[in-house]
């Protein structure tokens, strides 16, 4: 009971200072009395709920650490509220949100620079080979290509698909 009314106290200090909307402090607020009703349920079927293997993984971050054990301090028995310690408090967790986006940007931009340098190889390659297999200097005329046997026309498909495209062959 102690911490469902500990977490109503939460959401109420959230949206007083204004980091919470209301709307998204009522959502939370419904979503606290979900839990407070099904854990009643559970164990009136006689299930205990696991809550803290889930909330553990939650507080793994350094910012919500730190805001966890602000509340903690804070709220148990009636603590004085330390106004210049959640300043501080969200100042560190804007900090790591800002920090965060960055490494996301520069992963982002790292990727960027990893995909235009394979394009630019390939691309490389690509002439490096037209270069050395098929180019030719002359242009082939109708009659030539019809007389050619298919293994002539499968060594130099690609330069008379090429001139064909370019409107060479007449």
């Amino acid at each position: 009971m102690e911490s469902y009314l500990r977490k109503i106290q939460i959401i109420e200090v959230l949206r007083t200072l204004g980091l919470l909307s209301n709307e998204q402090g009522i959502e939370l607020l419904n979503n606290v009395n979900q839990n407070r009703y099904n854990s009643n349920i559970q164990s009136s079927q006689g299930v205990l709920p696991n809550q803290a293997a889930e909330i553990s993984d939650f507080f793994n971050s350094k910012s919500r650490k730190e805001l966890k054990n602000f509340f903690n301090n804070n709220f148990q028995g009636g603590g004085k509220f330390d106004e210049q310690t959640f300043t501080k408090l969200i100042e560190n967790i804007e900090n790591e949100a800002i920090s965060g986006y960055q490494r996301g940007k520069d992963h982002e931009q790292n990727l960027v620079r990893s995909n235009d340098f394979a394009k630019e190889k390939l691309t490389a390659q690509a002439q490096s080979a037209n270069s050395q297999g098929t180019k030719t200097d002359r242009i082939f005329t109708r009659e030539e290509i019809g007389k050619m046997s298919l293994e002539e026309f499968q060594k130099n498909e690609d330069a008379i698909m090429s001139q064909y495209e370019q409107g060479q062959i007449h």
